[in-house]
């Protein structure tokens, strides 16, 4: 009978977004062969400026 109730009192909502107080991320950069822009983290959203010209399928984060 515990273990029901305390499975029940865990329940947290995925619609939630993160409003959590450890966001220390707040860029990071994205490269492609010589290509590198800065993209930024800012409240709830990514924010990325790209040419035209850059592949984000297949940049990497650094």
């Amino acid at each position: 009978m515990s273990g029901c109730l305390l499975l029940s009192s865990c329940d947290k909502s995925e619609d939630d977004p993160f409003t959590g107080g450890d966001n220390y991320i707040t860029s990071f950069v994205l490269k492609n062969g010589d290509q590198t822009i800065t993209a930024a983290i800012d409240e709830d959203k990514i924010v990325v400026t790209a040419p035209a010209t850059f592949s984000l399928a297949s940049a990497t984060a650094r």
